[in-house]
């Protein structure tokens, strides 16, 4: 508090409190018998005293000359030679003093230093607030994060020690150069063990963040080999991946297998996903399960690729390989593939090709398929009761084994047409296909290039192997009804109330990008076709129609045109046989392909672990790792991602609703 002094009108001075023992004689800083002296003017001296009794009393661990320094570091001097001479120049600021008492605290002034790695050094500033009085010491130290020290920094400890009134000091960290890219990297700094009552503030510690000055050489990622080899009975075969032309930073590369002569499923189990090489890491692996079977066959190959790097590495020359799997069953005379004890007797066909029709049965062996002579023999087989067909599908034609007396597959693909009774289903319901029965995996595989003649109740489909064959009808999928017209977005939908999809449910139809049905429903867990989810999605992201591919099945539907919006901006494909089959029910991973696309969303880094990752199909496997990867797609209780089921319409328009928040 500043007073004026009765005695001394013509400046104010600051008035002490009672009781405090001074002398008018002898030098500040000397005791005599516990009583600090003073000197000065006789009316300053008594004021200037009163004040040094104030910061004592605030803290009691001063000494003579902290409280002197306490004193002379906030006092003004008024300039009049007489009246304040000395300690006290005239005014004191007793609040301030009485502050500057208490010890303060040691705290870093930046949370974050940051330095160049070629700076040399880093300079650390520690300051002391809230008081700053006495003298006081801090102790102060580096500790590794991502730097090392004696590579990247050299580690330093000490004391800082803060004189009286004293309020920063710094030390200084030295920074080493090493000619290699780490990215940047962090040390770590702590204050400790405080001294003179002082104590640590909230900001005790504090990171230097080295800025990386070195060009990153991130390298190229190739197959070890472009070949391997391994036994049918060798249960795996171990693929490597070498990382080339440096290994600095984080870097990833998806790998999938494929088809070659070789079938996934029969003769080796698909394998397909994300590796990541760490820094420094030069080499990762993957492996491919190879499956054995009874069945005499040639050797037959798995097709490998590496596609997408990520983190800035490349890919180098050798991004694709071949597995060749070695047959190790011995010839039983049976035709190859189909493991049949028959001897065929039948028809023979050579290297020209030919024909053979047998029991209903036409075989169509073009030139070159096979090497050497070959007889062929068509055989009906009476107990069926184990060929379960495919789901809601049933048999329409007899079960016949081919068999050839030379194993192996053919070097081209036969065509097989077996005749059929349309009668047993109803055409308008049912999907008429040949197939062929896969022995290892109990189930019955639709053949490539299927060709079907309603009139003629005749099928053919190609394959490279002998083995059983049938005529299998599929019921059609039920196809949803047409969306009506878009309903009111303040209409509250009779079946979505508490169901987990409500919020974008509501948001996507206020949009316009989808409906409800005429009852008031919206029946957010029924299926959803491939032709509204393509609807949607071009509604959705406001894409503008325009004249694009026209496909054999959408020629009247009444979603034809976004159809062919989303065909010519590449976000939909057909089918080989040039359809789009727009009332087929989408599956989930055909629902991640359109919406990456339409998206236009790049890759993600990280691994796809999903239970089931190895059911994805190739061909969609980016597309679901960047849905997943984004949270635009969820996976389901056991950590599946099931990526053949078919969406609902809840499914639907949560991914559409999570792809717009990532745009």
């Amino acid at each position: 508090m500043t007073l004026y002094d009765g005695s001394t009108r013509s400046k104010p001075e600051v008035c002490g409190i009672d009781g405090v023992a001074i002398t008018g004689a002898g030098g500040f800083g000397q005791n005599d018998g516990g009583t600090m002296r003073f000197y000065g003017t006789s009316a300053a001296a008594p004021h200037v005293a009163a004040v040094a009794a104030l910061a004592m009393e605030k803290n009691p661990a001063l000494s003579a000359s902290e409280v002197a320094g306490i004193i002379n570091s906030n006092s003004a001097d008024l300039g009049t030679t007489g009246y304040d001479y000395v300690f006290g120049n005239g005014l004191a600021d007793a609040f301030n003093i009485a502050n500057n008492s208490s010890p303060g605290q040691f705290a870093f002034t930046s949370a974050g230093f940051s330095v160049g790695e070629g700076g040399g050094s880093a300079v650390i500033s520690v300051s002391r607030t809230g008081g700053g009085g006495g003298a006081a010491e801090v102790s102060y130290a580096t500790n590794d994060g991502s730097a090392t020290a004696g590579s990247d920094y050299t580690g330093v400890s000490d004391t800082l020690n803060f004189g009286i009134g004293e309020t920063e000091k710094t030390f200084t960290v030295p920074i080493l150069e090493d000619g290699v890219y780490e990215g940047d990297e962090v040390i770590d700094l702590a204050l400790s063990n405080p001294t003179g009552g002082v104590s640590l503030g909230g900001q005790n510690r504090a990171k230097i963040i080295i800025s990386e000055n070195d060009a990153a050489q991130f390298g190229q990622l190739a197959f070890s080999s472009d070949t391997y080899s391994v036994g049918e009975g060798g249960g795996s075969v171990t693929v490597n991946i070498d990382r080339t032309g440096g290994s600095d930073g984080t870097v990833t590369v998806n790998y999938a297998t494929s088809n070659g002569s070789a079938t996934a499923g029969n003769d080796y189990t698909a394998a397909s996903g994300t590796l990541a090489f760490g820094n420094g890491e030069t080499t990762k692996s993957f492996t491919v399960p190879i499956l054995e079977d009874s069945v005499d066959e040639n050797n037959e190959t798995v097709n490998l690729t590496l596609s997408s790097p990520g983190g800035g590495a490349t890919l180098g020359g050798q991004s694709t390989a071949v597995i060749t799997i070695t047959d190790n069953d011995a010839s039983s005379g049976g035709g190859g593939g189909g493991g049949s004890t028959l001897q065929p007797e039948g028809e023979s066909v050579d290297d020209g090709g030919g024909t053979v029709k047998e029991s209903g049965v036409t075989i169509t062996v073009p030139a070159g398929a096979v090497d050497e002579e070959i007889r062929v023999q068509v055989e009906e087989v009476t107990s069926v009761s184990g060929l379960m067909p495919p789901k809601n599908g049933q048999l329409v034609s007899r079960v016949v084994e081919i068999v050839k007396d030379v194993s192996g597959n053919f070097d081209k693909p036969v065509t097989i047409t077996m005749n059929f009774d349309r009668t047993k289903v109803d055409p308008d319901q049912y999907t008429f296909s040949i197939y062929w029965y896969d022995e290892s995996a109990g189930k019955w595989v639709e053949l490539e290039n299927v060709s079907v003649d309603m009139a003629a109740g005749r099928v053919s489909g190609d394959a490279v192997h002998f083995t059983k064959f049938a005529v299998i009808a599929v019921k059609k999928p039920v196809a949803i009804p047409s969306l009506p017209p878009v309903l009111r977005d303040d209409l509250t939908f009779k079946d979505i109330s508490g169901h987990w999809a409500e919020a974008n449910i509501k948001s996507l139809v206020a949009s316009g990008a989808v409906s409800g049905y005429p009852d008031g429903t919206f029946r957010p867990d029924g299926k959803i076709t491939r032709a509204e989810f393509a609807a949607m999605l071009v509604k959705a992201l406001g894409l503008q129609s325009q004249g694009g591919k026209l496909f054999s099945d959408t020629a009247g539907h009444w979603a034809g045109d976004f159809i062919s919006t989303a065909a010519a901006l590449e976000i939909v494909n057909g089918y080989p046989e040039g359809n789009f089959r727009p009332d087929d029910l989408i599956n989930r991973e055909q629902m991640a392909v359109m919406t990456v696309k339409a998206a236009g969303l790049n890759w993600t880094s990280g691994d796809l672990t999903f239970a089931d990752t190895k059911d994805i199909s190739g061909w969609a496997l980016e597309a679901v790792a960047i849905a997943a990867g984004r949270g635009i797609m969820k996976g389901y209780p056991g950590n599946l991602v099931r990526p053949g089921g078919n969406a609902t319409r809840a499914e639907a328009v949560t991914v559409i609703v999570n792809a717009l928040n990532n745009i």
